[in-house]
């Protein structure tokens, strides 16, 4: 029986909207993590999903590179260099019926589709591309 309650507690993801307390709440952990903290603000908003049943995406961003130019990854939408490592991350939750990627660039979300438009690096121009990872919490 406790094992029932516990499934019938579980948010869908296609009910969370904008005017919702967990859009809230992620937009407000997010804030608080500024560029190159990718992974602590990723963390902190998986840990809050799922401390409260919501299912998600953690979506990681490779270029294959260490090296200091082609480990760079920008985000032309906000105009800034966002990694130096080759890695950046966020998470994934279906807002409104849309995929919304949350990370510490974009703290009030941004469409899945538009937030990998917007990442750009030096070793795309050397006919790379970049990895990709979705990995369901």
């Amino acid at each position: 029986m406790n094992q029932l309650l516990l499934k019938s507690l579980d948010i869908d993801v296609n009910m969370v909207g904008r005017n919702d307390d967990i859009y809230r709440n992620i937009t407000r952990i997010a804030k608080k993590y500024g560029i190159f903290d990718c992974i602590p603000c990723s963390r902190k908003i998986k840990a809050y999903l799922i401390a409260r049943n919501i299912r998600g995406k953690q979506i990681i961003v490779k270029t294959g590179s260490q090296d200091p130019l082609y480990g760079r990854i920008y985000d032309d939408s906000i105009g800034e260099l966002i990694s130096t490592t080759g890695y950046h991350e966020g998470i994934v939750l279906v807002i409104d019926g849309e995929e919304t990627v949350f990370d510490n660039c974009h703290p009030n979300g941004i469409s899945k589709t538009l937030w990998l438009q917007n990442l750009d690096s030096p070793i795309l121009e050397i006919d790379r591309a970049f990895q990709i990872e979705e990995i369901e919490f």
